[in-house]
């Protein structure tokens, strides 16, 4: 392949990473808002815990401010690697819901591409999906309209 085919290339699946935008980002930030509902739940609920357990043994040991201390240094880092989890699980899920819903509407192009063409009165146009796209059952009706269409003519 020729530099200027594999550089149109590139810059076609750089430009229609992002087919609507506004709809993928909603369905990224509704899985994230999601999930960190669940997450910020179980936080909670196990942070709750330890606090109580936590202060009960450092009643009975009654070594509050050596504890403390301690407790402050060893805590420290763990909400560092919890913030930078955080922040990598927000990028992934992003990702990962851009390539989903890519896979869904997607789709919806190629068949408003291809009923335009019919349209227009070319019944030759075929819609051919990426491997991994939603709705082939959807594409494989769509090609046989345009070839029935086309034996009538």
């Amino acid at each position: 392949m020729d530099q200027s085919k594999e550089n149109t290339k590139s810059q076609r699946n750089v430009k229609n990473l992002a087919l609507q935008p506004a709809l993928q980002m909603k369905f990224g930030f509704i899985h994230i808002g999601l999930s960190l509902c669940f997450a910020v739940a179980v936080i909670w609920l196990v942070f709750t815990n330890m606090n109580h357990l936590f202060k009960l043994l450092i009643d009975l040991a009654g070594v509050q401010q050596e504890i403390s201390s301690l407790a402050v240094d060893y805590f420290e880092p763990i909400k560092i690697k919890i913030l930078g989890l955080g922040v990598l699980y927000v990028a992934m899920t992003l990702l990962i819901s851009l390539k989903l819903s890519h896979s869904l509407v997607g789709p919806t192009i190629a068949f408003r591409r291809h009923i335009k063409m019919i349209i227009e009165g070319d019944l030759t146009h075929r819609t051919k999906l990426r491997d991994g796209d939603a709705f082939s059952e959807v594409a494989e009706d769509l090609n046989q309209l345009s070839e029935h269409l086309n034996s009538l003519k």
